[in-house]
C-alpha cells in the first residue's frame, strides 16, 4: 500500500479504534433518529462491509467471523451485543484485509477502479457510520468519546472534541476567526453537552447563536 494510503489506513484505524475504546454495552443499544440502526448494528455493518467487499479480491476471507446472524431468516439484522467479542472480531477483520489488500496482484472482481480506490471507499463508508453513531450516542443521552475522533495529526482539523472545551473554543477561534465569540460558544456547546431527554428549551438568543454556530465535522 502506498505510504500516504497507509497513513491514511492508520489515521482511519485510530478513529475506530477510540470510539470502540469509548463505547459502553449500553450504548450499543442506542437507535440512529427515524427508526435507524442501533450503535452495534452499525458497527456489525462497519465490520461486515470490509469482508464482503474484500472477498471480491481475496475469497479466502469468507472464513472471518460475523457480527450477525446470518442464518436470519427474518431479515431483521440480528447482532451480537458483546462488546468484546465486538472488539475482537474488529480487529481480526481490519488486520486480514489489509495483508489482502498489501499481498493482492489486481483487484479482482471489485466494482471500484482499484485497489487504491476501495480503500478510500472504506475511509469513506467508516467516517459515515461514524457520524451516524455518533449522533445515536448524542440523541439519546449518552456521552461522546472526549478524545477527538479526528483529531491525528493527518485529520487536526476535523471534530473538535477536545476534554477541555475552552481549548476547543480557542482552537476553533483560530480556524475560524470570522464567527462570533458566541457562535464559536454555541458550537462547542453542542458538541461536548450530551442532548438529555427533557431538557429545557433554548432560550431565542441561545438558538440563534446554535443555528449560526459553524459546523465541526
Amino acid at each position: 500500500m502506498q505510504t500516504v494510503l497507509q497513513d491514511s489506513w492508520n489515521a482511519n484505524n485510530a478513529s475506530n479504534d477510540a470510539l470502540l475504546e469509548h463505547l459502553t454495552s449500553e450504548m450499543l443499544e442506542a437507535k440512529t433518529p427515524g427508526e435507524g440502526w442501533t450503535v452495534a448494528q452499525h458497527i456489525a455493518h462497519m465490520v461486515g462491509f470490509y469482508k464482503w467487499m474484500s472477498v471480491r479480491f481475496a475469497p479466502g476471507l469468507q472464513t472471518l467471523p460475523d457480527l450477525f446472524d446470518p442464518n436470519d431468516e427474518e431479515d431483521d439484522f440480528k447482532v451480537t451485543g458483546d462488546l468484546e467479542k465486538i472488539r475482537e472480531v474488529w480487529l481480526q477483520t481490519r488486520d486480514a484485509v489489509l495483508q489482502a489488500i498489501n499481498n493482492a496482484k489486481d483487484k479482482g472482481n471489485l466494482p471500484q477502479l482499484s485497489l487504491e480506490h476501495f480503500v478510500i471507499h472504506l475511509f469513506v463508508h467508516d467516517a459515515h457510520h461514524r457520524g451516524q453513531i455518533m449522533l445515536a450516542l448524542k440523541t439519546n443521552g449518552f456521552d461522546r468519546p472526549d478524545a477527538c475522533l479526528g483529531m491525528h495529526p493527518l485529520w487536526w482539523h476535523g471534530r473538535f472534541l477536545l476534554q477541555k472545551p475552552n481549548e476547543c473554543r480557542m482552537l476553533l477561534a483560530r480556524l475560524h476567526p470570522q464567527h462570533h465569540t458566541r457562535a464559536l460558544t454555541a458550537a462547542v456547546q453542542r458538541q461536548h453537552a450530551p442532548r438529555r431527554q427533557g431538557a429545557a428549551a433554548e432560550t431565542p438568543v441561545g438558538a440563534k447563536a446554535e443555528r449560526s454556530a459553524p459546523a465541526i465535522n
